[in-house]
């Protein structure tokens, strides 16, 4: 939160104030490490279930539909194209930190020593 009020006063864009840090840090806090492991477990038991639609909204109203709502509202110029690509880089980096089950080191260890094999 600190780095993304920081970003608020230094950048000074536009759509980048501390009310939208707090409301999307609030969505992504609340469905970030679900939604990640809804379609991590639809990939990999190759299954289909009707929780992915809702995990796919949950991703979209976090990164761009409490976005473009509060910015209508507040009457601020949108940037919607790069702050989604931004925010959805955020948002799945925040899910993947917070849906470990370790230290950040762990996490970092793991992912140095992971071998990634396409099939």
């Amino acid at each position: 939160m600190a780095w993304l009020i920081w970003g608020s006063y230094y950048y000074q864009a536009s759509d980048w104030d501390i009310g939208i840090c707090f409301v999307m840090a609030f969505f992504t806090y609340l469905s970030a490490p679900w939604c990640l492991r809804t379609l991590l477990d639809a990939y990999h038991f190759r299954k289909l279930s009707w929780s992915i639609p809702g995990a796919l909204f949950a991703w979209y109203w976090s990164v761009d539909g409490c976005y473009w709502i509060y910015h209508t509202l507040v009457g601020n110029e949108m940037i919607r194209y790069e702050n989604f690509f931004a925010s959805t880089g955020l948002y799945f980096m925040c899910a993947i930190i917070w849906l470990f089950n370790g230290s950040l080191a762990k996490l970092w260890l793991e992912i140095r020593n992971t071998k990634i094999t396409i099939k």
